[in-house]
């Protein structure tokens, strides 16, 4: 597998706690990111939680405008400014 260097880099992840979301958390995590795994099924939060120790999980329904400015909120604390990177164009 070719690496993207990512080093230092924030990735949130929506709907990663399973099949093609759990790959994409897994390539960016093996590339440096800090991945952050936004997800509303708590228990494969969990399972992928149990398997990865460098991601970071939290259980949001995207479709809450809340929740999602409380978990960015919350990123952004704990994280520092997150910035939006398109790796598809590199």
């Amino acid at each position: 597998m070719n690496r993207i260097e990512l080093t230092g880099q924030v990735a949130i992840v929506t709907g990663g706690s399973g099949g093609i979301g759990l790959a994409t958390v897994d390539r960016l995590a093996a590339s440096g990111a800090k991945v952050l795994v936004w997800d509303i099924n708590e228990a494969s939060l969990a399972m992928a939680a149990a398997s990865r120790r460098d991601i970071v999980t939290t259980r949001v329904d995207m479709l809450d405008d809340a929740a999602v400015s409380d978990a960015m909120a919350a990123a952004t604390m704990r994280l520092g400014r997150i910035t939006r990177v398109d790796i598809s164009a590199r």
